[in-house]
């Protein structure tokens, strides 16, 4: 059984773990930045978090110093700024499991 979120998408569908979504946020650098972004929602233990992983947006990694190695650590969804009410979308589910 997949976890809750607690997160609704612009739809008012219920985000679990294990969903694959797509986030809509703006970002400031002196500019605004409209950026989206895909990912998996993980529950990570070790943050004791929901996280994203498997992210496609080589923005998103270069710009955030998460670094642009092919491997990435789960992103914790609430270091995610500059989103609002409509920023999530569920893409689709599926299944994804985290290494403890």
């Amino acid at each position: 059984m997949s976890k809750t979120t607690g997160f609704k998408d612009r739809n008012g569908i219920e985000l679990k773990e294990n969903d694959r979504i797509e986030i809509h946020q703006f970002l400031f650098d002196g500019n605004e930045i409209e950026n989206t972004l895909t990912g998996t929602i993980v529950y990570d233990p070790n943050q004791m978090a929901f996280c994203l992983i498997d992210i496609e947006n080589t923005f998103f990694y270069e710009h955030t110093g998460y670094g642009s190695t092919e491997e990435h650590p789960p992103i914790p969804i609430f270091q995610f700024y500059g989103l609002h009410d409509e920023s999530f979308s569920k893409v689709r589910g599926v299944t994804r499991w985290i290494k403890q």
